[in-house]
């Protein structure tokens, strides 16, 4: 994904020395460490990572968004808690809090 977002601003060939993939582990921890000096990522796994600060989203044209779905399996051993972790994950109240997890509500 950020391979295409480099590309996509025509930026790969200039960058192409400065420019360091991860894998495995959350990039925002080799900033923590020092290894590199900026990193781009999904905000809800940067927030817990202890030694990086988020800068901020990209902008709305450079965004790209994984989505997520959720479902309750029948034989859940506590289906009611998940149940209600679905609920309250949706609902148009707790779209603040969502966010500041680094989520984004479900579409509408």
């Amino acid at each position: 994904m950020v391979a295409n977002i480099i590309k996509n601003l025509g930026l790969t060939e200039e960058l192409k020395a400065r420019t360091k993939f991860l894998d495995g582990f959350p990039a925002a921890e080799a900033v923590a460490r020092g290894e590199v000096e900026i990193a781009l990522q999904q905000i809800n796994v940067i927030l817990p990572v202890a030694g990086a600060e988020l800068a901020g989203a990209l902008p709305p044209e450079l965004q790209q968004y994984n989505n997520f779905a959720v479902g309750v399996l029948a034989v859940s051993k506590e289906r009611e808690v998940a149940t209600a972790m679905t609920k309250f994950m949706a609902a148009p109240e707790n779209v603040a809090l969502v966010r500041k997890s680094g989520l984004e509500p479900p579409a509408r």
